[in-house]
This record gives structure tokens, sequence and C-alpha cells, in this order.
């Protein structure tokens, strides 16, 4: 078999091991328990290492998803997750590192709002897989974080669990979840802008539409919360954040019920918890 045969042939079997282990997922809740051993390190830039970062995250994604998100952990609190979400947090940003120069981007709002980058379907594709692994991977803390009070209701912490939920590491994981949130959007919005392809403006996959409603749920949430004020101001303007991603589903290029009604949905909770609560504004902090 020749090298470029044996190269395809690596990632037919990894495309086969995502799509096997979701649908496993999906129909009894146990993922495959085939072995899958990834590898990050690599300087080709082709299609090929494209298929390769993109199969990476989607099985990072699926352990997110196992992990952190099944009915064992409906009710876990930080102290009980602080491992899981150290240890994928780990692999996520050690995948990062391992990528050549040219493939990275930025991954922090600051670096973001100083030049707002322009960059080719491909790497924006991979950038959204990566945001999108990093939001879910700490969503389940800023949950707590905001909930924590009938959270505790549920189940009453001890002295020592009520100690460990308020480390320092869970203001840290509240604000990747809120910054991978705010990137999120920020990358689904620059081909919108961009001066690329037609093609490229128009691109939106459904998974990418879910994504935008999850990361823009949260953004609503938290952005009137005082304890999380400080995070916003490296983050920018909540409110024009917002509005970019409204328009993301307004410029959806299929007429479909589903975006409308969701649509509709995202902009009547935002208008709610803004008549319920002070908006946070860019100018005020």
């Amino acid at each position: 078999m020749r090298n470029g045969d044996e190269s395809l042939g690596r990632l037919y079997y990894r495309l086969h091991y995502i799509i096997e282990c979701d649908i496993l997922t999906e129909v009894d809740g146990i993922p495959s328990d085939k072995t899958f051993e990834v590898l990050t390190k690599t300087n080709d830039e082709s299609m090929s290492g494209f298929l390769e970062s993109h199969l990476w995250l989607r099985s990072h994604l699926n352990k997110v998803l196992q992990y952190l998100y099944s009915t064992s952990k409906a009710y876990a609190q930080p102290h009980e997750l602080a491992d899981l979400v150290c240890n994928l947090s780990a692999d996520l940003r050690g995948w990062f590192q391992s990528q050549p120069l040219g493939a990275q981007f930025a991954r922090d709002a600051t670096a973001f709002s100083m030049s707002v980058p322009t960059m080719p379907l491909r790497k924006r594709e991979i950038a959204l897989r990566y945001f999108a692994c990093a939001f879910l991977l700490h969503r389940p803390v800023l949950y707590f974080f905001l909930h924590k009070d009938m959270e505790y209701t549920v189940r009453p912490p001890d002295t020592q669990a009520l100690r460990s939920d308020q480390a320092p590491w869970i203001l840290e994981s509240c604000r990747d979840c809120i910054e991978g949130a705010t990137l999120f959007v920020h990358f689904s919005c620059i081909s919108m802008d961009s001066q690329s392809s037609k093609m490229e403006r128009s691109y939106r996959s459904w998974c990418d539409i879910q994504l935008l409603f999850a990361a823009y749920l949260v953004l609503v949430q938290v952005k009137s919360v005082p304890a999380l004020v400080p995070i916003f101001r490296v983050l920018g303007d909540m409110e024009n954040l917002l509005d970019q991603a409204e328009r993301m589903f307004e410029l959806f290029p299929i007429d479909s019920l589903k975006i409308r009604k969701s649509l509709e949905v995202l902009r009547s909770q935002r208008q709610n918890l803004d008549a319920a609560s002070p908006v946070y504004s860019h100018g005020s902090v």
C-alpha cells in the first residue's frame, strides 16, 4: 500500500470510529469501546491533517459528553468533577500546542480583539470545534456556580465539600466556559463579514447552529451576574456579540421553521432576563 493510501486508510478508520461512537451513544448511551489512538504531532496542513484535527476534536468532544454529561453526573458538584475537568482540559491544551504554528489561532478574547483575524474555512472549522470542546467542557462547572443554592438544596454539602467548591479553579473554569462561548460566536461570525467566497460566507452546519444556540443562552444568563463582571472586562461588548449571534440565525441559508423558532426563543430569553436584571454594558465597567 502506498503511503498516501495508508494515511487515507487511517483516516477512514478514525472516521468509522467517530460515527460508530456517536451512533452507539445515541442508541444506548454507551460509546464505542474500540481503542482509538490519535496522532496529533504532525506538520501536515493538507486535507489529511485537517481531517485528523477534526476527528481528534470530535473524539475529545465525545469524551466530554460521556464523562461530564451522563445521567450519573446530573447533580455532580465541582469537587466531584475537578479531576475530569482538569484532565480533559489538559488534553485539549496539549493537542493545540502540538499543532504547527500555521494551524493555530487566537485562543483568548484579548488577542482576538487586538486584531480580528481572517482565516481559511478549514482553519475556522477547526477553531469552532476547539471552542465547542472548551465551552462544553467547562459548562457543568459554570452551571453549578450559577445555581449552587438550588444544587445545595438537592444535595447539601459537608464542610469539606463546601470548602472545595469555593476553590479558585472554579472561577477559572467559569471564565474558560464564558470565553469559549464568546470565541465560538466570534469565530462563527468571521466568514460572515470577511471577503471570503460566497460559499464560505453561507456555510453553517446544523451542529454549528445548535452550539451557537447554547453559547448564546449561556452568555445571556451570565452577562448580568455581579460576581462574573470582571470576566467581561476583557470580553468586549456582550450586547453587540449577542446581536451578531442573532444575525447568524437570520442569515441561515436555508428557510427553516426550527431556525426561526430558535431565534424567537433566544430573543425572548434575552428580553426576559434583561427586564429582570441589570444589563451588562461594555462602557459601564
